[in-house]
């Protein structure tokens, strides 16, 4: 995945820093990972990354408020004023957003990009709509694949509390036969699913499985149903 952000993906649209992230079931953002052009402090990573007061979440909940639209901020637009004074002092400048949205119109991932080119936000605003698709795919497949051994890049995209809940799905428990099997309240279980389906991007149980098969979170054995 960084040969190809810091490669093709460069020269269509430019950037010095890339954090791609997921959130939890409260919408906290989860960092995933980073891909910079350019060497960038440590401390510059901090103030941008740092979990629930970096400025990734209040770009993250601009982004929400502005209807998850492709959010474009440089000192040409409207919404930048807020930012103008934070992204200057980091050297950054100028920054854009956009992510994914499941079916509960809660963020399914987020991509920040710093260091955008200022002269063309519409140009910019359109890849972001383009593009951003195709990386949320690559960013689920990554995550997954760091299930299989290799260098991790982030949080696993399912806990193992999760994938058993998975693994109980795709052979056809529903909510309370989970509960009763994992002693724990069929509440749980609901929100447990809610958040499955939020990683996953699933719109329902079904397509969950599946897409948990494809990315080889889970065996495929045929399940059985009741």
């Amino acid at each position: 995945m960084f040969r190809w952000l810091e490669g093709e993906f460069q020269t269509v649209l430019p950037h010095r820093l890339l954090v791609c992230t997921l959130v939890d079931s409260e919408g906290t953002p989860l960092l995933i990972d980073r891909f910079s052009s350019s060497p960038i402090p440590n401390e510059v990573l901090q103030e941008i990354c740092s979990e629930g007061n970096g400025l990734i979440t209040d770009l993250g909940e601009t982004w929400f408020n502005n209807g998850a639209r492709p959010l474009v901020l440089v000192p040409s637009s409207d919404r930048y004023v807020p930012f103008s004074s934070e992204l200057g002092r980091l050297g950054l400048r100028a920054c854009a957003v956009h992510g994914v949205l499941d079916h509960n119109k809660t963020t399914g991932s987020q991509f920040f990009f710093f260091g955008v080119p200022t002269d063309r936000p519409t140009h910019v605003s359109y890849l972001l709509e383009l593009l951003v698709p195709y990386l949320h795919t690559a960013l689920i497949r990554v995550s997954a694949s760091d299930q299989d051994g290799g260098e991790p890049a982030g949080p696993p995209l399912l806990s193992e509390r999760e994938v058993g809940i998975l693994q109980h799905v795709q052979h056809g428990k529903n909510n309370v036969e989970i509960a009763e099997l994992l002693k724990i309240s069929p509440l749980t279980v609901k929100n447990h699913v809610q958040r499955i389906l939020r990683k996953l991007g699933a719109n329902n149980r079904a397509q969950a499985v599946g897409k948990a098969i494809a990315l080889k979170i889970l065996g495929s054995s045929n399940p059985r149903r009741r």
